[in-house]
């Protein structure tokens, strides 16, 4: 009887281990993502990404025009 409560104890011991470090992961990708919400890390992102640099160019052009009407 106790060595299958200590069984069990064990058990779930190992699971809560692993559940908070699954948490933890979790937690660090949030803090990236939103991280990511400046203007600048956009770009960076864009940069990063082959599908995207011809996007990227585009707005960039796009920011130097209004830059210069305004």
């Amino acid at each position: 009887m106790l060595k299958r409560k200590d069984l069990l104890i064990e058990n779930l011991k190992k699971k809560l281990a692993s559940e908070q470090q699954r948490n933890r992961r979790l937690k660090h990708r949030m803090i990236q993502k939103k991280q990511a919400l400046t203007p600048e890390s956009k770009i960076v992102e864009m940069a990063n990404d082959p599908n995207q640099k011809a996007e990227l160019i585009k707005k960039r052009y796009l920011a130097i025009l209004f830059k210069g009407k305004f």
